[in-house]
């Protein structure tokens, strides 16, 4: 057991590690201690022994373990896995019912090296609580220590002996070659094969939940006696070294908590600089320079919720100047009174955009820099306070979103779909399609024992 409590003082340090502020992406290392329980097939089946009376098998019960994995690619990983517990041996075929006692007290070890195999790559960052199944393949070893084993037995043909304890499986018991019904469990270490299937359960950045469950397949080293008169104390003697056990399996149910290491730092985002202003043109005989631009300007009373004008730059000035009606204006005079954030008092004082109440209501907050964003790439969601929003086109692709808009605090399929989009767009001037981002904010709602 001193294996699993340094383990657990690692785990124990590195908790206050989980809640630094930290954008993480996937992990490259975990260390964890895991608590379960395990049920054993026979050892020795009733056929096998001629016995009536029920299996030769441990006693389910509880398991208890540690692990320390290292994932060579998002998908791909390894780890160490240890076991421990202590069963009695008992016979009989009840799940947890009082069958025959035939030796109390034996350590059951195991260790593996396991292959795990992930079912779904991890999310490029983490913003909630994240699913990862995946596979476990392994191979090692079982160890068995029978607590007292002050005993030995002797093959006198091959001059070999182990140590262990032996034990009667029933009067009516006949074991294989020798009809006596006398066995000797053997400390010998054995081959173990594991097959699992798990899930990590991502809580934070740095904390996952690890649920498996899986068999660990063995043979014990379990040796068919007689006893005989043979100098020295508690010895038996046989007169072959054959063993005589059936595979086990050891079906297995484990939680873990795990602490996550190596994360990857987040992805630098690139916020595009605004264009440098012209050259002030030459001291001389100033000659008029016009030239057309695109621009881009918020306006929720058409379908998409922007639209591209085509106005008339003078270089020598710096005006820009729109035809309306066959007549030329300001560009800056010929917008529309259109609410953005930068008048909005949520954004000038940093807090969260609201929209909706009570249990249906969804919050969000800026997330990264301004930026400016193509038109075509965008879709018009909605007005929230008669602002107008976006997202993504590729993130609301299955949502179904009025037309003409509408206040999306008014529409509940709307606001029930928006919990699936993560970021929103608010526009900050009614032209340039210059956004901030804003990320939804997840509910965290107290459970009442």
């Amino acid at each position: 057991m001193k294996g699993f409590g340094k383990v657990a003082t690692v785990v124990a340090l590195a908790l206050p590690m989980a809640t630094a502020p930290l954008a993480a992406q996937s992990w490259r290392a975990d260390a964890g201690v895991n608590v379960g329980g395990s049920w054993y097939s026979s050892m020795l089946g009733s056929d096998q022994i001629n016995n009536a009376s029920g299996n030769v098998r441990f006693r389910a019960g509880w398991l208890t373990g540690a692990q320390l994995g290292f994932w060579i690619t998002p998908r791909i990983g390894i780890r160490a896995n240890g076991t421990y517990t202590d069963r009695s041996l008992k016979q009989g075929n009840s799940f947890m019912g009082a069958d025959t006692e035939l030796y109390q007290h034996i350590n059951l070890w195991s260790g593996s090296g396991d292959l795990l195999l992930r079912l779904k790559t991890p999310a490029a960052e983490f913003t909630h609580v994240e699913m990862l199944p995946y596979i476990a393949l392994g191979v090692g070893a079982k160890w068995h220590n029978p607590a007292g084993d002050a005993y030995t037995v002797y093959d006198p043909t091959a001059s070999k002996s182990w140590n262990g304890v032996p034990f009667t499986c029933g009067a009516t018991c006949t074991g294989p070659g020798t009809g006596t019904g006398n066995f000797f469990l053997s400390e010998e270490r054995v081959i173990l094969g594991l097959v699992g299937l798990g899930e990590d359960v991502r809580l934070a950045p740095r904390i996952a939940l690890r649920l498996e469950v899986g068999d660990r397949m063995y043979k014990p080293a379990l040796i068919a006696v007689t006893q005989t008169t043979h100098p020295g104390a508690n010895v038996q003697t046989t007169s072959s070294d054959t063993k005589v056990s059936k595979m086990v399996h050891e079906i297995y149910a484990q939680a873990g908590l795990h602490m996550l290491f190596g994360l990857a730092a987040p992805p630098v985002v690139a916020v595009v600089p605004a264009p440098a202003p012209p050259p002030p043109p030459p001291v001389v005989v100033p000659v008029i320079t016009t030239q057309n631009v695109n621009v881009c300007v918020v306006d929720p009373t058409t379908s998409t919720g922007l639209r591209t004008v085509t106005a008339v730059f003078n270089t020598t000035t710096n005006d820009t100047t729109i035809m309306v009606n066959g007549q030329g204006m300001k560009f800056s005079q010929s917008l529309g009174t259109v609410p953005t954030a930068t008048g909005a008092t949520w954004y000038v004082q940093g807090q969260p955009l609201t929209v909706g109440t009570g249990n249906n209501a969804l919050a969000y907050v800026s997330y990264g820099s301004a930026r400016n964003i193509d038109a075509g790439d965008l879709a018009f969601v909605g007005t929230i306070n008669g602002m107008p929003v976006y997202a993504n086109k590729s993130d609301v692709s299955s949502l179904t979103i009025p037309s003409p808009a509408v206040d999306i605090s008014t529409s509940p399929t709307l606001l029930t779909g928006l919990r699936n989009v993560q970021v929103l767009y608010a526009p900050l001037t009614v032209s340039g399609c210059n956004f901030q981002p804003l990320q939804i904010q997840q509910q965290v709602r107290k459970v009442r024992g």
